[in-house]
């Protein structure tokens, strides 16, 4: 699905929800969600090419722990990110800024090993 249609598509579910939600339907969230799922799965094409493309440059001979952290962090930061949305949605707002912020801690827990070795080296060329 291009990004033409998505859109379209995205105005079209949220004139729906609008409609249902002043009808009186209280199934509104679910019916959010369900809108969402659909839009996203449009763009589930792209993301293929995109993990081959990344399984290509993980076959390249030290490269492949870096594209490993690189895609568990985009993962990562995606899957709580949505997660938090459809929270959000739902009315869960605590719930949701929970979500974020255990994303945001495991991502740092990935980067910091990262940020340590790039430390050192920064202190290992001023001396």
């Amino acid at each position: 699905m291009i990004l033409a249609q998505i859109c379209g598509y995205g105005i079209l579910f949220a004139a729906l929800g609008f409609t249902l939600r002043g009808l009186g339907w209280r199934g509104t969230p679910l019916f959010a969600v369900a809108a969402g799922l659909v839009l996203l799965s449009g763009s589930l094409g792209t993301l293929r090419s995109s993990l081959s493309l990344f399984s290509g440059l993980s076959q390249i001979d030290g490269l492949s722990e870096g594209v490993a952290s690189v895609l568990r962090i985009l993962g990562l930061g995606y899957l709580s990110g949505l997660t938090a949305d459809v929270c959000a949605e739902l009315g869960e707002t605590a719930v949701a800024k929970a979500v974020t912020l255990a994303g945001k801690f495991l991502i740092l827990g990935i980067t910091v090993p990262y940020l340590s070795d790039l430390l050192s080296a920064g202190l290992s060329l001023l001396s």
